[in-house]
């Protein structure tokens, strides 16, 4: 739905996968994403802090591969960086 541009449905969907799997940071940062593009940037900013909070919460000893080390640092920067860009907005 959401390479589709139909945000509302992809919103449904990221918010089911959210109930069901609470602790995946990669919902919530593709669900910012999406708040971010509709501008309803109060929700943005709260997926990404969700997704953060997550993500620096994450127990050192289940991040084993280098891809997981990396992968977790990478979207650390994107949701911070977004962050940033909600907080330039206002």
């Amino acid at each position: 739905f959401y390479k589709k541009g139909e945000f509302k449905e992809a919103i449904k969907e990221f918010r089911r996968a959210s109930y069901a799997e609470p602790d995946i940071a990669l919902v919530y940062y593709n669900l910012g994403n999406i708040y971010l593009h509709l501008k309803q940037y109060s929700e943005a900013k709260r997926e990404f802090q969700n997704a953060l909070k997550l993500l620096e919460n994450k127990d050192k000893d289940e991040i084993v591969s280098f891809s997981d080390r990396i992968t977790t640092e990478l979207l650390m920067r994107a949701c911070s960086k977004n962050l940033e860009k909600i907080e330039s907005l206002k």
